[in-house]
């Protein structure tokens, strides 16, 4: 099981003169042994933030520690060997090697890390039959259902027994019903062999089989909720409805005021000093009913 606590992370891609900010000052703390799922509307930062947490990628700015160590201070050699032995990764898109087998695509990874033929291909086979695919294992993803390849693809993460698995849209490409399936089976996961889970998702069927949900926007994490919490939105949507109405008329007054002194402080109306307290004051209450209305909008 793995801690990983996110500090001021900032990412930006520049593509050509354009700047696409990402993250925005990010902020997240997830617990040993935690399933935790991130939901977020598509280009709110989810699968960059997946891919910073995994070594794939560094962020501008901000700090990552996976279990006390910061890993954006890793030199491309240690995160190579971080992200082979401490991460396991489950893509959308499955990444299985479409010439190989089931079994072989599990085995790929203790390849890399240089994993004995025999021990590989044992723990390979204990993998596909924990995910409940030992009579496929001599199958191409071709020959494999959506569901199944997902399978693989989760076998696959867990081969190197990292202590961290992170997962992006794993359901995305999958039926309902499959979906459902997935989800339970990374909860089981976790329970069985004590993982640390991270999933980023639009699934409310992962999202209700986790331990916590977090909704990133705009590339900040703006509330964490609970299960319960998620369902007590759900069962009173007339009520919800009206709390969210109030909240998003607040919201709109504050925004309104944040302008009308920011336009007063341009025309020499209000000091400096005044206009940095009532400035801090309005941000603080827009940032409280944004993680308010967050627990209603997951």
């Amino acid at each position: 099981m793995s801690e990983v606590i996110c500090e001021g992370l900032v990412k930006i891609y520049k593509t050509g003169e354009v700047e696409v900010i990402a993250l925005r000052d990010l902020n997240l703390r997830v617990d040993k042994g935690e399933l935790r799922t991130i939901v977020g509307p598509s280009g709110s930062g989810k699968t960059t933030l997946i891919n910073i947490i995994g070594g794939i990628d560094r962020p501008n700015a901000g700090r990552v520690y996976v279990d006390g160590q910061d890993i954006t201070k890793f030199s491309e050699k240690q995160l190579l060997n971080y992200r082979r032995k401490h991460v396991g990764i489950v893509f959308q898109f499955f990444n299985l090697i479409p010439t190989l087998t089931a079994l072989e695509n599990v085995e790929l990874p203790m390849v890399l890390a240089d994993v004995p033929r025999e021990k590989r291909k044992k723990r390979a086979v204990e993998l596909l039959e924990l995910v409940g695919l030992k009579d496929r294992m001599h199958h191409r993803p071709d020959q494999l259902s959506g569901g199944e390849q997902q399978r693989v693809a989760i076998a696959a993460a867990l081969a190197n027994d990292p202590p961290l698995i992170l997962a992006d849209e794993p359901t995305g490409e999958l039926d309902t019903v499959t979906g459902k399936q997935i989800a339970e089976l990374f909860r089981r996961l976790r329970d069985e062999l004590s993982k640390t889970i991270i999933i980023v998702t639009h699934d409310v069927s992962i999202a209700r089989i986790s331990d916590r949900i977090s909704r990133i926007l705009d590339g900040k994490i703006i509330a964490t909720i609970t299960p319960a919490e998620l369902e007590i939105a759900e069962v009173a949507p007339a009520k919800t409805h009206e709390i969210v109405r109030v909240l998003e008329e607040r919201r709109e007054q504050i925004l309104k005021e944040i302008k009308n002194i920011e336009r007063a402080f341009r025309d020499g109306k209000i000091t400096a000093d005044i206009f940095t307290q009532r400035y801090s004051e309005l941000k603080a209450r827009l940032k409280e009913i944004e993680e308010e209305l967050a627990k209603y909008t997951v």
